[in-house]
């Protein structure tokens, strides 16, 4: 099994079972539950969440980081190629040859994307996204965090 495919898995767990467990520090603020077990439940899921996301935090930077070092780069490039006036009077090929600077930069750019750099850019949100959507079927949401929140039933807003 690829990481791409245990991340999902791990993730599939983390979200469709919702190992609930919840620390007492927040027992107050869900009184309505049933239990205190219930309530331990939740705020262990909240820490096993939030300790997910802050995981993924240090990985999105370093993409971040290197998504804007080769965009300024291919920008940069890009500026070049298309101030030289030899560009205008040569087939785009050959003008790609006398520019290999724009041209590397614009490969490894491209090479990015299909590697999946966009995907890896914003994966906390991702996660939380997904989480959130398993979330609403038992009356929650999180923040981008990890940091769960209540809400109330339809039939209590009354």
């Amino acid at each position: 099994m690829g990481a791409k495919e245990e991340e999902a898995v791990g993730l599939s767990i983390l979200c469709d079972h919702l190992v609930f467990q919840w620390s007492t520090a927040r027992l107050p603020e869900i009184a309505d539950m049933k239990s205190v077990e219930q309530a331990e439940d939740l705020m262990a899921f909240e820490r096993r969440l939030t300790e997910s996301i802050s995981c993924l935090q240090p990985a999105a930077n370093r993409w971040r980081m290197i998504l804007l070092v080769v965009s300024v780069l291919l920008a940069a490039g890009a500026w070049s190629w298309l101030n030289d006036p030899n560009t205008q009077k040569v087939s785009f090929y050959l003008s790609l040859w006398n520019h290999p600077f724009f041209t590397i930069v614009c490969i490894t750019f491209i090479a990015l994307f299909f590697a999946g750099i966009h995907r890896r850019v914003v994966a906390p949100s991702i996660i939380a996204d997904r989480c959130r959507t398993v979330l609403t079927e038992y009356n929650m949401s999180c923040e981008d965090t990890g940091k769960l929140i209540l809400k109330r039933k339809q039939s209590d807003r009354v």
